[in-house]
């Protein structure tokens, strides 16, 4: 079966050639092998980590200095200056040898009271306990006050010359006692006894046995406050109290060995 020509129109049936539509894929794949691409899509890995710059080994700053501790100035610890008090080993020696002499004593005259005296023989018995206790306490005393002298470390001290409290109080005792011993009509007996006239030892005794405590604290106390190179005042308020006190034990004595002689009633 034959075609039918197209018409004629006056220009050469030449066709135009044809653009291609698309280049060869060959020739494509060619160019793009050729031309590398200005910037992969993903870079190796071994790149990338050569490409990160090293870490820098970080030193540690040094620690900042701590600030000074704010502390407190030294204190210096006070001076004390040590002081020393001796007693007078002859006063409590003497007043603890009264002391026995006048027990002894008392002791002595009371074995010769009649036994129809029985307020005397308690009053006797009341003046031997009071100076017992004198004498218990001087012996006391006295062993005390030798040890603190052996004390090497007392010996190079200097002595306490502050007054005395014991000396105080001796006085005051002492002042009592021979109150009591007025009121009691002693001085009476001791110019009876004076004159050669028959006394009274009910009388001379009584005010003592009354007071027997504050004698007793008299002469205990006026012994250990008499401190030698210590307050001078109470030094004499210290043998004023002896002076009394010791004066009551040698008239208690007497008046004791007076009446179991049978001179006085």
């Amino acid at each position: 079966m034959s075609e039918t020509p197209p018409p004629y129109t006056g220009r050469s049936a030449k066709a135009p050639a044809a653009k291609p539509a698309a280049k060869p894929a060959a020739k494509t794949a060619a160019k793009t092998a050729a031309k590398p691409s200005a910037e992969p899509a993903t870079k190796p890995a071994a790149a990338k980590q050569s490409a990160t710059p090293p870490p820098v080994a970080t030193v540690p700053a040094a620690p900042a200095p701590a600030a000074p501790a704010m502390t407190a100035p030294a204190m210096t610890a006070p001076v004390v200056n040590y002081v020393t008090i001796w007693h007078s080993r002859a006063a409590l020696i003497g007043v603890g040898a009264l002391a026995v002499i006048g027990v002894i004593g008392t002791a002595l005259g009371s074995s010769g009271f009649p036994s129809n005296a029985p307020v005397e023989q308690i009053q006797a018995f009341g003046v031997i306990v009071d100076i017992v206790a004198v004498a218990i306490a001087l012996v006391i005393m006295i062993v005390v006050e030798y040890r603190r002298r052996a004390d090497p470390n007392r010996l190079g001290l200097p002595v306490n010359p502050r007054p005395s409290v014991f000396a105080i109080i001796a006085v005051v005792m002492a002042g009592v006692t021979l109150a009591a011993w007025v009121i009691g009509d002693g001085p009476t007996q001791v110019i009876d006894l004076v004159q050669g006239l028959r006394a009274r030892y009910m009388y001379h005794t009584g005010g003592l046995v009354v007071a027997g405590i504050p004698w007793a604290l008299s002469l205990i106390f006026g012994a250990w406050g008499f401190r030698p190179r210590g307050s001078l005042i109470t030094n004499v308020l210290a043998i004023v109290a002896l002076a009394i006190g010791g004066l009551l034990v040698v008239l208690a004595t007497v008046a004791a060995l007076v009446y179991g002689a049978g001179l006085s009633n």
